[in-house]
């Protein structure tokens, strides 16, 4: 690798150290200096990629922390407004009997079926606001999924 007669650009960095310090490669030392350069930019790319990738993994974990909570939050909302509403009605409409006749009194239809109206209203409402939270997260990339369409 070492030639006798001077350093060649294919020999190895320690030879052409070892032949500029002994004072018989004296055109090694702009290879060195090159070599070493090239060396310090090749660290500092990987140093730079390796934090960039620990820096979006921590943004992936961050957004998919704040995408779990809006679901929670959501959720949380849709099941206190059930019961919200099921407690009001619970509340309004009194005892059975009294439910039979002020339902019987004021509207044409069986209590059972306006108190099924009710709740399946109730119900269809609770499934929208959770499609369109669902489809608010994944529209905003909060959380990847089916709904994406970008």
């Amino acid at each position: 690798m070492c030639k006798p007669g001077g350093c060649t650009h294919t020999a190895a960095l320690s030879c052409r150290l070892t032949r500029f310090q002994s004072g018989a490669c004296m055109d090694g030392l702009l290879l060195v200096v090159v070599e070493v350069v090239i060396a310090a930019i090749v660290v500092v790319v990987i140093v730079v990629v390796v934090a960039v990738v620990v820096v979006l993994a921590v943004v992936a974990v961050v957004v998919a922390a704040v995408g779990a909570v809006v679901v929670v939050v959501v959720v949380v909302v849709v099941a206190a407004a059930v019961v919200v509403e099921v407690a009001v009605a619970a509340v309004v409409s009194g005892p059975p009997e009294r439910c039979l006749r002020v339902y019987s009194s004021t509207f044409p239809p069986a209590p059972r079926r306006v108190l099924t109206e009710r709740f399946g209203k109730l119900q269809l409402s609770a499934f929208a606001l959770i499609i369109t939270a669902q489809s608010l997260i994944h529209h905003t990339h909060l959380a990847p999924g089916p709904l994406d369409t970008h």
